[in-house]
């Protein structure tokens, strides 16, 4: 369900609202670039807990421990675009996420789960 989430949002972002931003570019600071923050921080923390998608769209690391995988800015742009400063905002909110994920893991005592977000 999160990956069909992320894929609402990205069509949401590419077909209603980077028209817009593109006819007026000021648009892209402020509300539209927190967007893309919140955007860039599902898709990191999708990622890193389940890994990248290989050519025929299946998820590379199939176990049930997260992936680790951590997506870089070019990862990105075959979709959209992000400035630096809206991937490093996904960026920096990906550590609360996975802060998050480290707290959930060790009240179920997983040391392996808590050793990755580390």
């Amino acid at each position: 369900k999160a990956q069909q989430l992320i894929e609402q949002c990205q069509i949401c972002i590419t077909r209603d609202l980077l028209p817009i931003v593109k006819e007026e570019p000021p648009l892209r600071s402020g509300s539209f670039a927190n967007v893309l923050e919140e955007y860039a921080e599902a898709r990191m923390f999708y990622t890193w807990l389940f890994g990248k998608e290989d050519t025929d769209g299946e998820q590379t690391d199939s176990s049930s421990s997260p992936a680790g995988v951590i997506l870089l800015p070019e990862d990105f742009a075959s979709v959209i675009s992000l400035q630096p400063e809206e991937y490093l905002g996904g960026l920096c909110d990906l550590t609360g996420e996975v802060g998050r994920f480290a707290v959930k893991r060790g009240t179920v005592r997983d040391l392996d789960g808590v050793k990755l977000s580390l």
